[in-house]
């Protein structure tokens, strides 16, 4: 499969997750969250036969299998439903926020350098050589 497949899987999997969230009545908020961090919110999107079809789309792409794994698929297409739902405020398909999201992914995608920072409170550390 290649990205245009890949985006069409994951606009049917949106649309799909915007039509859940609207028959559930309770808005947008109460579904908002992270990949695989609450088991029950996330099985709403998983069970979409429009699920597996995205899965199945982002593990074929290359650059999916070179930055994360075939197996983090799922998580990758979940998180992606997610972010729709941070992006919106009624459970409604919107085409540009799809667009937008889809090529902040795209990005992500492309770049194969990341930057990670953290902050740690850390004692009793010792350095050999050269520190930064």
């Amino acid at each position: 499969m290649t990205a245009p497949d890949a985006r069409l899987a994951l606009r049917a999997l949106t649309e799909a997750a915007a039509a859940a969230v609207e028959a559930s009545g309770r808005g947008v908020e109460p579904f908002r969250g992270i990949a695989l961090y609450e088991r029950g919110k996330d099985e709403m999107f998983t069970s979409l036969a429009a699920f597996d079809e995205a899965t199945t789309a982002l593990a074929a792409l290359a650059l999916v299998q070179e930055c994360y794994g075939v197996d983090q698929a799922p998580r990758i297409a979940l998180q992606f439903v997610y972010e729709w739902l941070n992006r919106v405020d009624e459970p409604r398909f919107e085409e540009g926020v799809f667009d937008q999201l889809w090529q902040d992914f795209a990005a992500e995608l492309d770049e194969p350098d990341w930057v990670f920072r953290a902050v740690a409170n850390v004692r009793w550390l010792t350095a050999e050589g050269r520190t930064v």
